[in-house]
């Protein structure tokens, strides 16, 4: 099995994926997570991690902002769990979940 396994990377490519968490408590924290994610949503990335942003997708605002069109998200908005991601060429997505605490 392992070589099998082997013989898929090999063929189609490694990958590697990280994760960092970071907890903010209180109404302290909140308030923390509410600004950051109103810097995002004001300051535009146009490059992450050196690859060229191609769309936005803010689920707060159900709008897809790409390079020369904006369109309507067809989700329903959620007050418990939001996300904005960034599409990026090729085939790259940056989220950045949020969680409303009220």
């Amino acid at each position: 099995m392992y070589e099998g396994l082997l013989s898929i990377f090999n063929k189609y490519g490694f990958y590697q994926e990280s994760l960092q968490s970071i907890t903010l408590k209180g109404k302290d924290g909140a308030k923390q997570i509410a600004n950051l994610m109103a810097r995002f949503r004001s300051e535009k990335l146009n490059i992450v991690a050196g690859i060229k942003v191609t769309a936005i997708e803010d689920s707060l605002t159900s709008i897809r902002t790409g390079e020369n069109t904006v369109t309507m998200i067809n989700l329903p908005r959620s007050d418990v769990f939001l996300n904005a991601i960034w599409r990026m060429a090729p085939g790259f997505a940056f989220v950045l979940p949020e969680r409303n605490q009220k």
